[in-house]
């Protein structure tokens, strides 16, 4: 009796080790996904600030040719929208409002 009450202090010990690790791990992804959930939405802000003011895009300082369109920005500000969307509505919440735009 002595032995398997041994051996199940053991399984205890073992396992709470194991869900200890666990939880760091996730408090850790959790920790990265914010950061880069921040990112975005900076790069977004970012972007759509730039948008506003060259509504023609990035163009060329020596040959004012367009080098980046209107359309590409607002293609990348688009993406980075479903982006944020998608981690809002998968339940994350990093203590802040996702407003997708």
């Amino acid at each position: 009796m002595k032995g398997v009450v041994f051996f199940l202090c053991v399984v205890v010990v073992l396992l709470s080790g194991m869900v200890t690790y666990q939880l760091q791990n996730g408090r850790q992804a959790h920790a990265a996904i914010c950061a880069m959930e921040t990112d975005i939405q900076i790069r977004r802000d970012q972007s759509v600030a730039f948008l506003k003011e060259h509504p023609s895009g990035i163009v060329s300082p020596v040959t004012h040719a367009i080098i980046i369109t209107h359309e590409q920005i607002q293609q990348g500000i688009d993406n980075q929208n479903s982006l944020l969307s998608a981690m809002k509505h998968s339940g994350l919440n990093c203590g802040r409002k996702l407003d997708g735009g």
